[in-house]
């Protein structure tokens, strides 16, 4: 032939069968073996196709093994194709020799990642004896199941990941969704190869958390929110470890509420939460730039986390109507408790004490850890818009009991509260003073119709399986009572017309008042209540039952007090005309029963006519009706095991 005659390539053709036969493609990374199909050759190409064959643990199902233009020194190409199926951590593992070294170049552990896929491997590079991994263009097209990654974090695990995944020189991009935690979530992960980047790993998840999902994150919000929140997290890393993150909380369709704050967001109002994630090191999570927001509330707050437990819990601002405070709390590993503080301009106590004076009423036991608190509050917001100025209170909160408590403050311009528990053997002692009862009655929701008088309130308190009874004597001395439409309808009878003026002249006076009491279970029991005043004597007995929102009392209204119990002082003849200490000859008994914003007020005219012995007998004419707590209890005994609300009547 001329010297200058060019072959086409077809000039020249070889074509053979291929059965079980071993081949390198690109040296040092693992032999295809096993591998049958049919080969062509011409003057410039080979091309392999095979079915079947192994690549290490993965199966072969297709490999197509093209090289071109080999009739040129040092010019020649490979394109090669891979159909695989197999573990994801084996198609990483293969992709991990050299020249590839992807990924553990780039972090990635060997068997961090895991699941089974289906992938087409493609790579292309020069036909030279040395070839590096700029020379080689590759990428790795997968869908996987089951895919797993079991420590994203100390806390975090994905499995059952169904994702579409990509993988080429510049990094990895998968796309599905997965269970965190067991939660079901939408996710991206994008793995940049670039190694300037200083966070190559980004995951972006998003879905909705609901019930026991919190808990399953470890994320404790449970009991606040009712409802469906939208959740989107963004989260970066570097060398298979999480560095930091953002996220956000979509509150809409959720309600959300915090009890001791008064704050509740209803369902379709809108409110968000907004966070950023520092990973510190394993085990350690802080929270920062937390920004909770609803139409009436915004607050700040921080949080550090070491294993699941909260170092650190700080709230640099939180401000609500009335209420504008800032706190912290840290926890002392060597005294095992949390150091505690409370700062403010106001706070609007009133939520508080209501949870705080339903003693026992509440079923569920709320669990917290150990922890002393000092809390200074300029103005302080109590029920029925009452006022405490320059509160401080110091508490000792031990074994889910206040051990030691303190607090002071401030009603009127020269008039004081004041609240202090000690221990008292194994129990605790609770007294409670004040130079104006009646303000700080009112503030605490007890009793709203008092004006003035000193007040000293003994207890003690006594921890039982369902939480802590108190039981003790309350004195008020020089004070008066308000007219009201309920009070008034007490002093109906005309017997009472001296304590009806002074009533409507600006309230009817009183010169001391007594009484027992002792609270368990949401009941507040009262017993050897007398009031006595110039005008008026007053007795009370009966219940208040917090649990049930209902009142149960009853007792005796005498007038002219000191002249009608004038005979009372003679013995036996006086017990027989008064019924006893505290009553007199003619004395009106009175029930006030029913809910308590509602109640029932009798009053038996035939009993002021009667001698006291017998006034009991004309007091109980026409029964008394059963109330909520004991038709309760009645038909816990025909249905054991009956569970009733407490803000429901039982139905037969």
């Amino acid at each position: 032939l001329p010297a200058k005659v060019v072959l086409p390539p077809e000039a020249l053709t070889f074509k053979f069968d291929l059965n079980n036969i071993s081949a390198h493609y690109l040296r040092p990374m693992p032999m295809l073996t096993n591998m049958s199909g049919q080969a062509v050759l011409n003057l410039r190409t080979f091309h392999l196709k095979a079915t079947g064959g192994k690549i290490e643990q993965l199966d072969i199902k297709k490999a197509d093994l093209l090289f071109s233009d080999i009739h040129l020194k040092g010019k020649g190409t490979a394109d090669i194709t891979l159909e695989l199926e197999g573990t994801v951590e084996e198609i990483l593992r293969v992709i991990d020799y050299k020249p590839l070294g992807y990924p553990s170049k780039y972090g990635i552990k060997q068997g961090s990642i895991t699941g089974q896929a289906t992938a087409i491997v493609s790579l292309h590079f020069p036909l030279l004896k040395k070839v590096s991994l700029r020379d080689v263009t590759f990428d790795v097209d997968a869908n996987v199941t089951a895919l797993s990654i079991p420590e994203l974090t100390d806390s975090l695990a994905i499995h059952e990941g169904q994702m579409h995944l990509f993988v080429d020189g510049e990094g990895i991009t998968a796309e599905g969704n997965i269970m965190l935690n067991g939660v079901k979530f939408d996710a991206r992960w994008l793995e940049n190869f670039d190694k300037s980047e200083d966070l190559p790993t980004k995951y972006i998840i998003s879905g909705s958390l609901e019930g026991q999902a919190w808990e399953q994150l470890h994320l404790p919000f449970d009991p606040y929110i009712e409802g469906p929140v939208k959740i989107d997290l963004a989260l970066f890393g570097k060398a298979g470890a999480l560095i930091k993150g953002n996220g956000q909380f979509n509150l809409l369709n959720s309600r959300s509420i915090f009890a001791p704050l008064g704050w509740e967001k209803e369902m379709g109002k809108a409110g968000h939460v907004d966070f950023d994630l520092q990973f510190v090191k394993p085990g350690r999570i802080n929270i920062r730039n937390i920004v909770l927001q609803s139409d009436s509330l915004r607050a700040d707050l921080e949080i550090d986390m070491t294993d699941d437990w909260i170092t650190r819990f700080s709230i640099p601002r939180l401000t609500m109507q009335d209420t504008n405070i800032i706190m912290l709390m840290e926890w002392d590993e060597e005294k095992k408790l949390y150091l505690s503080s409370l700062r403010g301009n106001s706070f609007n106590a009133s939520p508080l004490i209501d949870i705080l004076m339903a003693t026992g009423g509440d079923k569920e036991n709320i669990n917290l850890p150990d922890f002393n608190l000092e809390a200074k509050i300029d103005n302080l917001l109590a029920k029925n818009n009452v006022h405490i100025k320059e509160t401080k209170l110091s508490a000792i909160y031990r074994r889910q009991d206040f051990t030691h408590l303190t607090f002071n403050g401030r009603l009127l311009e020269d008039k004081d509260i004041k609240v202090t528990v000690v221990p008292d053997g194994d129990n605790r002692k609770l007294e409670f003073t004040s130079n104006d009862a009646g303000e700080a009655l009112r503030g605490l929701g007890i009793f709203n119709l008092g004006i003035g008088g000193d007040m000293h309130i003994s207890a003690d308190m006594v921890k039982h399986e369902n939480g802590v009874s108190l039981g003790g004597e309350a004195k008020v001395t020089d004070f008066k009572v308000i007219e009201t439409p309920e009070f008034s309808k007490l002093l109906s009878e005309k017997k009472f017309k001296k304590a009806q003026e002074e009533l409507r002249k600006g309230g009817l006076s009183f010169n001391d008042f007594k009484m027992e009491f002792r609270t368990s279970n949401g009941v507040m029991e009262i017993a050897k209540g007398r009031a006595r005043g110039s005008s008026l004597g007053i007795t009370i007995e009966g219940a208040v039952d917090q649990a049930y929102d209902e009142i149960s009392i009853s007792g005796s209204i005498t007038p002219a007090y000191g002249l009608n119990s004038l005979l009372g002082k003679i013995p036996l003849v006086g017990f027989i005309l008064t019924g006893g200490k505290g009553q007199g000859i003619f004395a009106a008994t009175y029930s006030i029963r029913g809910p308590l914003d509602n109640p029932k007020i009798n009053i038996n005219p035939l009993s002021a006519l009667a001698p006291g012995i017998f006034r009991s007998i004309f007091s109980a004419i026409g029964g008394k009706k059963k109330t909520l707590r004991e038709e309760a209890e009645e038909m816990e005994k025909i249905i054991p095991n009956l569970s009733v609300e407490p803000d429901k009547k039982p139905k037969t």
